[in-house]
């Protein structure tokens, strides 16, 4: 007879708020009302294991490291390995001590939670959120034929974020049954902005770690285009910010004369204040994996411009729940943009449409059903 689990070990491979780290605080969120304990791990201190200790959660940190990367010398690959492994056996120790009936780890990027599942006879769930081996030339330390074979032997059930990262898998050479578990999401309520100077120009903003993979350059490069044009818009960016590339973007945004219409914000920890501060979103990555922060753009009735390539093209269907542009084109950008500006009957339908589909498809209810049916199946 199947019983649901009554404590889960959750492994995450990173302490601060990224959309993999944000999913899986909220679903020790859905577990705890489900009735599920959960015990966290980290691999160091940070925003996310306070957000985890205010919750009631027990946490739990360790050094363990990741198993892939841009280091390729030999010595780097095996020295971080080793020094994993030197940490499984207090892991797989909490884990036992604290009689978790499941591990479920939250990433690709880390093995300790496989390990320890292993060594102690416990289900595994591997739910993978990341395929940035191209984007971010990581490679695995163990090869990706050995490390794909460890992922899907490791474990009772592999999980993609969405349906983009599992066929990125496949291209790698993953043969696994695609399972999709979404991110769930609360009603977000935007709470404007009191800095706003001026309430009838419109705002872009683009959300998420402030790098060179994120591609903000396109959308200031885009904002230039606009004002060349006369289209009087302004540009908010949102997130932690990498000091050697924020730098970069804002001389560039002075040579091509919109300095003053450039905000940087920094992280913020409130989706009503994210999406409070501007209009119109724009994705300008190429590579994301699932894309929180589209859904929340959509919850929040903000209008949606992103990159035809990853997950956005999954999530938006062009002119119906969002705007598609070709990614790295920012001329083509600036296109879609000042259509969206201009056109606002269109804006608004196409926001009523998108906020619909998000609150039936990425409701945090459906969310703690799935995890829920996860864990039963997994039952003894």
């Amino acid at each position: 007879m199947k019983r649901t689990h009554r404590k889960v070990a959750l492994i995450s491979h990173w302490s601060s708020q990224g959309g993999a780290e944000r999913f899986l605080y909220d679903a020790a969120r859905c577990f705890r009302q489900a009735g599920i304990e959960v015990v966290a791990f980290f691999p160091h201190r940070g925003s996310m294991t306070r957000k985890y200790e205010a919750l009631g959660v027990d946490v739990h940190t360790s050094s363990y490291r990741w198993w892939a990367g841009k280091d390729v010398h030999l010595l780097k690959r095996i020295g971080r390995n080793l020094w994993t492994l030197a940490c499984l056996p207090r892991i797989a120790w909490i884990i036992a001590k604290s009689r978790c009936d499941v591990v479920y780890t939250n990433t690709s990027m880390v093995w300790i939670g496989a390990a320890s599942a292993k060594l102690l006879g416990l289900p595994h769930v591997w739910h993978v959120h990341e395929y940035g081996w191209d984007t971010f030339d990581f490679t695995w330390d163990l090869g990706k034929r050995l490390s794909l074979w460890w992922i899907r032997s490791s474990s009772r059930v592999v999980l993609f974020n969405s349906g983009t990262t599992a066929k990125k898998y496949r291209e790698y050479g993953a043969r696994w049954t695609e399972r999709i578990l979404h991110q769930g999401f609360e009603p977000i309520a935007p709470e404007e902005d009191p800095m706003v100077a001026d309430a009838n120009e419109l705002r872009l903003g683009v959300v998420g770690f402030v790098n060179e993979q994120k591609r903000q350059l396109d959308a200031i490069r885009a904002l230039a285009i606009l004002a060349e044009r006369g289209i009087p818009v302004t540009l908010t960016i949102i997130g932690h910010c990498e000091t050697a590339y924020a730098q970069t973007l804002l001389e560039h945004a002075e040579a091509w004369g919109v300095r003053d219409r450039i905000r940087l914000r920094g992280f913020i920890d409130s989706a009503e204040a994210i999406y409070g501060s501007f209009d119109i979103l724009v994705v300008p990555s190429l590579s994301e994996s699932f894309g929180r922060v589209t859904v929340e753009a959509m919850l929040s009735r903000k209008a949606v411009v992103a990159a035809d390539s990853g997950a956005n093209a999954e999530l938006i269907r062009d002119q119906e729940t969002g705007f598609l542009y070709r990614g790295g084109d920012s001329d083509h950008l600036a296109q879609v943009l000042q259509r969206v500006l201009r056109d606002e009957g269109l804006r608004h339908r196409v926001m009523e449409v998108a906020y619909a589909e998000a609150r039936h498809s990425f409701s945090m209810e459906a969310m703690q059903r799935q995890l829920v049916e996860l864990m039963e199946e997994l039952g003894t």
